[in-house]
Order: C-alpha cells, then structure tokens, then sequence
C-alpha cells in the first residue's frame, strides 16, 4: 500500500484494525485469549473495518497492481 494514494476510509480504519491485530495476537501468543476465542477475534476485527480494508486494497491493486509490479520486484 505504499504506492497507494491516500484513501480517507482506509487511513480511518487502518490505525484500529492494525492496534487490535497487534493485541490480539499478543494476548494468543501469551496465552492470555484463548484459541478458542479466535473466531471472536476476526469478527472484532471485521467489525473494526478489515473488510473494508480488504475490499479497498482490493479495489486499488486491481487497477493499479499490473503496473507497480515491475517497480516492486528487485531485479
């Protein structure tokens, strides 16, 4: 997404969903969630805006994908 332009809904979103990823995932590793509870944590997580997300860089890689893959692979 670097090569993204600036999208309101994405930058809107993007700061909880990465905050709850980074907790979430801290809490399984240490054991304090438990794996059972992962489901719970991808709806919080598609409550929070990652499908959204997904559909924007989606939408935005679609169109703009072909182009920036030569700039994105090192030769």
């Amino acid at each position: 997404t670097s090569y993204m332009q600036p999208n309101k809904e994405y930058a809107k979103l993007i700061g909880k969903v990465n905050q709850l990823c980074e907790d979430g995932y801290k809490q399984f590793i240490t054991g304090t969630r438990p794996m059972s509870d992962w489901d719970n944590f991808i709806k919080e997580l598609n409550d929070a805006g990652l499908e959204s997300i997904n559909k924007i860089v989606n939408d935005w890689w679609a169109v703009e994908g072909p182009s920036l893959a030569d700039k994105m692979i090192k030769k």
